[in-house]
């Protein structure tokens, strides 16, 4: 029951922004211009053609935002992410980053690729990200990035509808640094 309560409130919220919405009102004026002047009678003779506009861009608009309020959610989650995740071209360069990841960016001064992973030559670079497009795949590798000092995962997959790339890292900083002490161990022990 409280959960129903908390939704139906949530949907309100939606529709109280739509009913304060000016761009609405704005809508509702030259529907109702024109729908006064197509029965021939008076521009504002009838208040009915902008009242109804109203009221019907507000439903329809808050049931639209409700029911995709947590799409809206996931789409915010890269941007919450401590490690990064962005948006690349084919060539390489940045398109969008947002959130922590553009702190961490502008921090360390990175605007492509190329910057992030400095000491992979640009070759490899190139052909993981065009594995990643015409494969439509998603593509996998670990490298080092020696301006921020720290090992990735890097994980992308190409957007067929935009050709630009989407990728995301995972720090794998210590678990590189405990494999390394593993090698240490048993090359020790042999």
């Amino acid at each position: 029951m409280e959960n129903t309560i908390k939704t139906i409130l949530i949907y309100f919220k939606f529709l109280f922004k739509e009913l304060i919405s000016p761009l609405n009102y704005f809508m509702a004026l030259l529907i109702g211009v024109v729908i006064n002047y197509f029965q021939g009678i008076g521009l504002f003779s009838s208040m009915v053609p902008f009242i109804v506009p109203i009221i019907v861009q507000s439903l329809s608009k808050a049931s639209v935002k409700f029911g995709n309020r947590n799409l809206n959610l996931l789409v915010r989650l890269p941007i919450e992410k401590k490690d990064p995740a962005f948006v690349i071209n084919t060539d390489g360069e940045i398109v969008v980053s947002e959130g922590k990841t553009k702190e961490l960016f502008t921090k360390y001064n990175v605007k492509n690729f190329q910057d992030l992973f400095e000491n992979q030559q640009m070759k490899i670079i190139k052909n993981l990200i065009n594995e990643s497009c015409t494969t439509k795949a998603h593509a996998s590798e670990e490298w080092y990035s020696p301006r921020i000092e720290k090992w990735y995962s890097i994980n992308m997959k190409a957007d067929e509808f935009s050709n630009n790339v989407l990728v995301w890292l995972d720090d794998i900083s210590l678990r590189k640094k405990l494999d390394e002490r593993l090698n240490k161990v048993r090359n020790f022990s042999t």
